[in-house]
């Protein structure tokens, strides 16, 4: 899921984190910050895409159990944050 633009997170690279697949995507702040440690990031140009699918498919079982780690620590810092939140909001009602 690659693209051009700074600042983006990307449907198809958050899609394939909710449904446990490795991503190999653009390497633009946002979509850093979002996926650290989880994506194999990759600059727009045929080597860094060429090295990342190299990569995705000689270790490609690390990378899916790397993405599905990450999808439970995302799923487990948004219940944090929720928790959070309501806990503002019971007390500000």
């Amino acid at each position: 899921c690659l693209t051009t633009r700074d600042d983006t997170l990307l449907s198809g690279a958050q899609e394939a984190l909710w449904i446990g697949k490795p991503i190999i995507t653009s390497r633009t702040d946002a979509i850093c910050e979002f996926l650290k440690d989880i994506a194999i990031f990759v600059d727009n140009d045929a080597d860094s895409l060429r090295s990342a699918i190299e990569s995705l498919r000689d270790n490609y079982a690390m990378w899916a159990e790397t993405v599905n780690h990450g999808k439970k620590k995302k799923i487990h810092d948004f219940e944090n944050q929720l928790a959070e939140l309501l806990k503002v909001a019971k007390h500000t009602i």
